[in-house]
């Protein structure tokens, strides 16, 4: 299997999560679904808005959860926790280091 765009991507966010603090696990499913949002961002779905923080809030708390929700720097993505292990979804379906795998 060739090495595409979405496989780089997967991998340098969760490259990224990880060096943020968030555990591996964790970090191989935020990368997987940012890799599937941008994917199908760059397909077009331009009317749905994701709530902003302003940037010095970001910068000054990279890491800020809310119910059901994680932002890592400015960035948003929906959660969820099975056995313990924090993962990110997509449509109601976790992102898992197997599916990253």
């Amino acid at each position: 299997m060739a090495i595409g765009r979405f496989q780089v991507m997967a991998m340098l966010q969760a490259a990224r999560a990880y060096r943020l603090g968030l555990p591996l696990e964790s970090s191989l499913s935020w990368g997987l679904n940012r890799a599937i949002f941008y994917a199908a961002a760059k397909r077009g779905f331009r009317r749905l808005k994701m709530p902003r923080r302003p940037r010095g809030e970001a910068l000054a708390k990279p890491l800020l959860e809310e119910r059901d929700v994680f932002y890592l720097g400015d960035e948003m993505a929906y959660k969820t926790e099975v056995d313990g292990v924090l993962y990110f979804t997509i449509g109601g379906k976790p992102q898992t280091a197997e599916d990253f795998r």
